[in-house]
């Protein structure tokens, strides 16, 4: 008998100055497992990313309901990480989703926005970019790893490393088949990034 596919629904947070690479390879590969992917930003306006790539957001972060999303992606990017930071509607959001002990995904530069809104205990491990981590305190950084699940929280290293992030936030959401069909149809190679038996 055939498995029902039930869609997910991802938010990504972003802003002027979020990192391209993970913004646009995070969105293609949760797209290609099925979800229905929401960017929202500070207001509606188009988006210009780090390195000039244009993005209009879906929605902005006042628009958002929480309930209505199975895990939310943050792409990193120094710069608009620190504007994301001070966004209180996106900080509302955060914490709604923390409360519910719902699924909540960094890399880069933006494990830090978490960090210093107090989502990791000080010996909950973490990864994220080396250069980025006076940003805030709590957690134990992992930044050899690629990737780092501490409960409901999934952080991703840097841009190199978004593609292995993007294809654990597959895990999480539907299962190791779906995961390593994703991986399959990027043609990539890196056995770190297969399902682990």
């Amino acid at each position: 008998m055939e498995q029902m596919f039930i869609m997910k629904r991802i938010l990504v947070p972003f802003t002027n100055h979020t990192e391209d690479m993970e913004m646009v390879i995070l969105t293609d590969i949760l797209a290609r497992a099925g979800c229905e992917i929401i960017r929202a930003s500070i207001t509606t306006d188009p988006v210009v990313l780090q390195y000039g790539t244009r993005v209009l957001p879906d929605r902005s972060f006042a628009e958002i309901r929480e309930d209505d999303f199975d895990l939310i992606a943050i792409p990193g990017g120094w710069n608009g990480v620190q504007v994301l930071d001070k966004d209180p509607d996106l900080n509302f959001i955060l914490q709604r989703f923390k409360s519910k002990n719902l699924t909540i995904a960094a890399i880069c530069s933006a494990p830090n926005l978490l960090r210093r809104h107090g989502f990791f205990e000080k010996m909950e491990p973490f990864t994220a970019h080396p250069d980025s981590l006076d940003f805030a305190k709590g957690g134990t950084p992992k930044t050899e790893s690629s990737v780092v699940e501490t409960n409901s929280l999934i952080t991703g290293r840097s841009a190199g490393h978004t593609v292995d992030w993007a294809l654990a936030l597959v895990e999480r959401l539907f299962g190791k088949e779906k995961r390593l069909e994703v991986y399959k149809s990027l043609a990539y190679v890196n056995k770190e990034s297969l399902p682990v038996e």
